[in-house]
């Protein structure tokens, strides 16, 4: 473009003040800028048709790639590319690459490999029927053990099939039958043409072949050892489980206490000393891995998890002990196995704060060869505990492992008498993790929900369980368990399935336990939503506030919104990227309700949908729906069968109900007001259904409510004051929708039993909501950081809510 044209007008494109026909002056500067703005484009074309058309991708020259950058997240959906329906040996996959195919039976598209932020998932008509849950850079077909690993920053392993072929690797390909199974999916096929691995494309059946039950061990490594030992280590010969000897005094004990004896893998510390030098607490410990105890009767879960660490306590004194990891060597955030001798319960635990309420058992008790005895003023305790285990800080044998450990005065659970930690490392021994690598702490869920006994066990257990047995015992119990156990199912289910599915059953009619502790209590669970309405919020500010609620919460809610649709493009990833890596992140269930950004507001933001409002609707279903069994929780949750996004349960004499309301706009009249209607119905239900068993109602929603819902608060209004039960017990009404601002409003709808909360949401931590049912009359506590006083309510001597 020649420069006159540019000089020639430039100059010209101002006006002058004075000039008092603004209008004409405005004209002319239309006139002159035009034709330098159609020059701009003509050189912004012109460059553009030069740059290759694959520009979007990720540069696949090194293995290692840089961070996904903004035009490729926003142009993620064009710029996937298919590599084919075979991934060869050796084979590299990186994000939005993938293996496609066609069902030749349905004509459905069939597509496997990582999404624009590196999550592994597997597509049928671009819904996700499959996710591994773990992000990477790039996904490869082991060549030598036709094996599919998920490597991340670091060439970390984030997610592997955990399959292993007889032979060399041959194909990892989308198969519509042919071969060992006839229904389509990807399937991994090594050198023998045997079938090593294997994915339905309905996301229900993954497992490794010929037996979906046992995998098959990893060939060894044939990458030398980093440290050679100073003995021949490649084969131990052990003891059967609990018959191990702790004769160790010729094991030499370095500086810090610690000795290791490589020959055996066994060995022993000295944590704390009296003052005249004696041993106070000593640690013996033996470590097997399948590759050098290949005789021991490792369990498949042992075997899979890389082998055990069984570990012996001897404490010269009566009184609980406790050992356990830490990523810093601090006793929070660490998660010790601690012995009690009073109860003879030897149990992991967690530890989130400095408190004795900060000590909580894990869900997951998976202990093995547990044994606990005091005799002449001596207190010991054994276990043996997996080196790998989900959601667990992982016992590594080619690096150092910081141990914590703390003793008591007493046999019950107190204050520590004396604590101290201990790093213990097996690399010199120049061994390697038989358990395939994962990041530090590997996320808990989704779980696989554990097969129940066939039958009950022909003798009571010395002690109460961690959880409710699937089947009843034969006899009683010494002590009662700590929860009670589910009442029967009202109808067996008619055959077994051949292999657990990977997720929940979605049928209509559910058989839910009505109560699991209705016992009178604390009920504390957190409130958020509002959030996240962009990338910063979702990447930093929801697992923040996730990371900060405590391990004791009984649950948490979102209030739903949790996209903004101009950000969001209402697209599923959204939604799947919320619940996997920012929900997921919550030690206690999860429970969300819709908002109107969710779905109502994503009208004409799906450029690929005609009806943007039904696909969004249905992505957050597809999504949310049930969230809450990703964990193991003992709620007693009831799904309404019309709308399964309403649910409610009754926990300690608290009655909580969530149900679908949004504050606007109103698309459908018609299905507005049904919904309000369904709405009452089933809070009316829940109401009429446990009768006198409750003494504090919560309800859980997101609409702030206004004009449009009186016809729903009109129905609960006569509900309540038509019931004196009802009008005499706090309700609690909890929602969002507020942008950013806090409200409490006492006498909500003119009663003076009812509180209306509106939280903040966005970026402020959840609040913390607390309900005691155990002095008569409920309390209820809103902790902001800022107000943490009781307010009771409905007090005979009380009129409406007071300090």
């Amino acid at each position: 473009i020649s420069t006159f044209p540019l000089q020639y007008l430039l100059p010209s494109l101002t006006c002058n003040r004075s000039n008092r026909q603004l209008k004409v002056c405005g004209l002319g500067m239309m006139v002159r800028i035009l034709p330098v703005a159609a020059a701009i484009l003509l050189l912004v074309a012109a460059v553009s048709a030069t740059l290759p058309a694959d520009r979007y991708q990720l540069d696949h020259d090194n293995d290692v790639k840089t961070d996904v950058t903004d035009d490729q997240r926003s142009l993620f959906m064009t710029a996937q590319q298919c590599k084919g329906t075979t991934l060869a040996p050796g084979g590299k996959l990186y994000p939005n690459e993938y293996i496609c195919a066609t069902d030749p039976d349905d004509g459905s598209s069939i597509r496997f490999g990582l999404n624009f932020i590196g999550i592994l998932l597997f597509y049928k008509n671009d819904k996700v029927v499959w996710s591994s849950k773990k992000r990477g850079d790039y996904l490869v077909f082991q060549e030598d053990d036709a094996h599919l690993v998920l490597y991340s920053t670091g060439n970390r392993v984030a997610w592997s099939s955990q399959c292993f072929g007889r032979g060399r690797a041959k194909a990892a390909e989308i198969n519509f039958g042919g071969s060992s199974s006839s229904r389509p999916g990807l399937l991994l096929v090594d050198d023998n043409d045997n079938d090593v691995w294997f994915l339905g494309t309905d996301g229900s059946l993954a497992g490794c072949y010929p037996d979906p039950k046992t995998l098959l061990v990893p060939p060894p490594s044939k990458e030398p050892a980093v440290s050679p030992p100073t003995k021949d280590v490649s084969v131990v010969q052990d003891t059967e489980p609990g018959e191990q000897d702790w004769d160790d005094e010729d094991i030499p004990i370095n500086s810090d206490g610690v000795g290791i004896d490589c020959s055996n893998m066994r060995g022993r510390a000295i944590l704390s000393t009296t003052r005249r030098g004696d041993p106070l607490l000593t640690m013996r410990f033996v470590l097997r891995t399948p590759k050098m105890h290949p005789d021991y009767p490792f369990t498949r879960a042992e075997r899979t998890a890389g082998g055990t660490l069984t570990v012996q306590l001897s404490y010269e004194y009566e009184g609980w002990v406790a050992l356990g990891l830490s990523k810093k060597g601090k006793m929070v955030d660490s998660e010790p196995v601690i012995c009690l001798p009073n109860e003879n319960d030897v149990s992991k635990y967690a530890i989130t704060r400095k408190r004795v309420s900060g000590i909580v058992p894990r869900s997951r008790q998976t202990l093995a060869d547990t044994a606990l005895s005091q005799a002449d003023g001596v207190t010991e305790c054994r276990w043996a505990k997996r080196l790998l285990e989900s959601g667990e800080i992982p016992i590594r044998t080619s690096r150092s492992n910081t141990f914590v450990w703390a003793v008591g005065n007493e046999n019950d659970l107190s204050y520590h008498w004396k604590r101290g930690s201990v790093d213990i490392s097996f690399a010199q021994c120049g061994i390697k993790d038989d358990a395939v690598e994962v990041d530090d702490v590997v996320p808990e869920l989704p779980r696989v929900t554990p097969k129940p006994r066939p039958s009950p066990t022909p003798q009571p257990r010395p002690k109460a369980t961690p959880r409710p047995s699937s089947t009843p015992t034969i006899g009683p119990t010494d002590k009662p368990t700590r929860k009670p156990t589910n009442k029967p199912t009202d109808k067996p289910v008619v055959e077994k399935t051949n292999r657990p599915t990977l997720k929940p059953t979605m049928e209509t009619e559910i058989v839910e336990p009505d109560v699991v502790n209705n016992n009178p209590g604390i009920t504390s669970f957190f409130v958020m939503g509002d959030a996240p309405y962009n990338d910063r919020e979702m990447t930093h500010w929801v697992p923040r506030q996730i990371e900060k609620i405590p391990y004791d919460a009984d649950f948490v809610f979102h209030v739903g919104n949790q996209m903004l649709p101009a950000s969001s493009k209402c697209n599923i990833m959204w939604n799947m990227f919320m619940r996997d890596t920012a929900l997921a992140k919550s030690a206690a269930p999860v429970f969300i309700t819709p908002g109107e950004n969710d779905y109502v507001r994503c009208r004409g933001k799906i450029e690929t949908s005609d009806d943007d409002v039904e696909v969004a609707w249905q992505n957050w279903k597809d999504t949310y729906l049930r969230m809450d069994k990703m964990w193991p929780h003992p709620l007693p949750v009831k799904y309404h069968r019309e709308r399964p996004e309403n649910f409610s349960f009754l926990l300690k004499r608290t009655l909580v109900i969530s149900f679908h309301m949004i504050n606007g706009p109103v698309v459908d009249a018609a299905e507005w007001v049904e919904r309000h209607k369904s709405n009452y119905e089933f809070i009316k239900d829940r109401l009429d259904h446990h009768a006198n068993n409750y003494d504090a109602v919560v309800l859980l929603t997101h609409a702030k409510p206004t004009d449009n819902h009186k016809d729903f608060f009109s129905r609960l209004t006569f509900k309540i004051v038509t019931n004196s039960r009802l009008k005499s017990i706090p309700w609690v009404y909890i929602h969002g929708g507020g942008k950013g601002i806090y409200e409490e409003e006492e006498r909500f709808l003119n009663m003076k039993n009812f509180l209306r909360v509106q939280i903040e949401g966005r970026k402020r931590n959840p609040i913390n909501i607390m309900i005691d049912t155990t002095s008569g009359g409920a309390r209820v506590k809103i902790d902001r950081n800022d107000k943490t006083v009781w307010s009771v309510c409905c007090n005979p001597w009380l009129e409406g809510w007071a300090p």
